[in-house]
């Protein structure tokens, strides 16, 4: 039984590859994603439910109109209320119980939502990837919520089970990880590389988030000042005084996204990067330490 499931699910997220033309690669997994020491880190499974913390089912409501996109304003105004350039205000927003409801009642919109036949029709393209980003910034953020305070949200995890291995939300009747929304459908199917600027790990050393919920309408938009902003971090990413790039983890783990894209990962940055060296062959890349902290505005300084 266990094993017919698993097919099922597979075929489930096959099908959304597949949607709207997009190509068929299923079970990624943590290649070219997450490290290993990520992964890594499991987690204990709370309470008597058999759920995690976190978990989010879809609301017990009729399901949108097929032709109309889940409405992102409530995240929108969430995102605008909690987050900052400092991190994410956790404590302010776990003592609120209104809003913790409000981003719990998103999601149960996003889990309820006809994606499959959404992402057919035309034009879907960045309504989908909104749909996914935002998805899975908000399982990220209710999760952290779930376990705070915390220090890391590798520590909401346990010895057997990662954060971005648990079963946290359902969508169309499939439960879905962390790691199967970035590296089972929104990586093969959209191709797109600025997304790892756009999805949030709640690390100190992950791309910030973002104030303000992503929209197809302007999507293009919004993917370019993330990546201009992460890039812009010296930080994250800079030319060291030996002439070698210093760059985010993020650039080795996903590699291959942005030689996909631009040639090199070199050649990727080097419209971003000041003072970046004219020739990118043979450039030495060197990787930062990633800091998994919290990013918790609330410690952010201290």
């Amino acid at each position: 039984m266990a094993l017919s499931r698993t097919f099922r699910n597979v075929a489930w997220v096959a099908a959304l590859a597949l949607a709207a033309g997009g190509p068929m690669l299923v079970g990624v997994g943590t290649a070219g994603g997450l490290p290993e020491t990520a992964d890594a880190a499991g987690a204990g499974e709370p309470g008597g439910t058999g759920k995690p913390a976190g978990t989010v089912e879809p609301a017990q409501t009729a399901e949108p109109a097929p032709d109309a996109w889940p409405d992102h304003s409530a995240f929108d105004e969430l995102l605008q209320r909690y987050v900052s350039d400092a991190g994410v205000d956790y404590a302010a927003w776990h003592a609120n119980a209104g809003d913790r409801e409000r981003l719990r009642t998103y999601l149960q919109t996003l889990s309820a939502a006809p994606v499959s036949e959404l992402q057919e029709r035309a034009n879907a393209r960045p309504h989908a990837l909104a749909y996914w980003l935002n998805l899975y910034n908000a399982v990220t953020l209710n999760f952290v919520l779930d376990g705070y305070p915390t220090d890391s949200i590798k520590d909401l995890g346990g010895m057997f089970s990662s954060p971005w291995k648990k079963k946290l939300v359902t969508v169309e009747g499939t439960e879905l990880t962390l790691n199967e929304i970035e590296n089972d459908i929104i990586r093969p199917r959209f191709r797109e590389p600025r997304i790892h600027f756009a999805l949030n790990c709640a690390a100190v050393s992950c791309p910030p988030l973002r104030a303000g919920a992503y929209v197809g309408e302007s999507l293009d938009q919004q993917l370019e000042e993330q990546t201009v902003r992460f890039l812009a971090d010296p930080r994250a990413n800079r030319v060291g005084d030996n002439g070698r790039l210093r760059l985010s983890k993020i650039f080795d783990w996903y590699a291959d996204d942005f030689r996909d894209a631009a040639g090199s990962v070199a050649q990727y940055v080097a419209p971003y990067l000041k003072d970046y060296p004219v020739d990118t062959d043979g450039v030495r890349i060197e990787s930062n330490d990633y800091d998994w902290t919290l990013n918790d505005a609330g410690r952010a300084g201290s």
